[in-house]
């Protein structure tokens, strides 16, 4: 109404700037604004507003980080922002005081997982995160603990061998009800020096 107002004002008639000044103040929506034709010096403080609608100024400290994985890698970190509830992207923005603490787990992570680029760390972590967003259960890490490639002499095998070891851990976890990969090789590794 106070649009349609305005709008008849400035077309046919004399109009007082104050008047008109608190009657824009009642107006909402933006196309309404430009609708009741206002004067040259009242358009000013609407386009300020749109400016600020459109690019809010924001003072956030921030750092920037770009993530680069393989095809299948970021599948699986698709997967998991996806999972999280609610509208997720991929360009997120978060609290400077978490960068370190992102930092430092990935640190935590390579170390552990004897990782030596952040990317596969990362990779990894996601994976992990998949894991636990799609079963619900975290494994403990309480205690000390080894990193496989210390055991194994490496953290890579042969695909023929991985298949192998991949079926008889599978075969003992379900035989067993066990939660874990690592407890299946050692009752497989156990189980070979018993009869040795």
């Amino acid at each position: 109404m106070a649009a349609k107002v305005l709008a008849h004002n400035n077309i046919v008639g004399f109009s007082d700037l104050q008047v008109m000044a608190q009657l824009s103040q009642e107006i909402t929506d933006i196309d309404d604004k430009l609708e009741a034709f206002l004067p040259e010096e009242l358009q000013a403080e609407i386009e300020k507003e749109l400016d600020a609608l459109l690019a809010p100024k924001l003072d956030l400290q921030w750092k920037t980080v770009t993530l680069a994985f393989l095809p299948d890698q970021l599948e699986t970190f698709t997967d998991l922002i996806e999972s999280i509830p609610g509208r997720q992207d991929l360009v997120a923005v978060g609290e400077t005081n978490l960068f370190d603490r992102f930092v430092k787990a990935v640190e935590g992570f390579s170390r552990f997982h004897d990782v030596r680029s952040a990317n596969m760390a990362i990779a990894l972590m996601a994976k992990v995160g998949l894991d636990v967003a799609q079963t619900g259960e975290v494994q403990e890490l309480e205690g000390d603990w080894v990193s496989l490639a210390e055991v194994l002499g490496g953290l890579r095998v042969p695909k023929e061998a991985g298949a192998v070891i991949k079926e008889a851990v599978k075969a003992v976890k379900k035989d067993q009800e066990l939660k874990h990969s690592w407890q299946a090789l050692e009752l497989i590794a156990a189980d070979y020096l018993a009869g040795h």
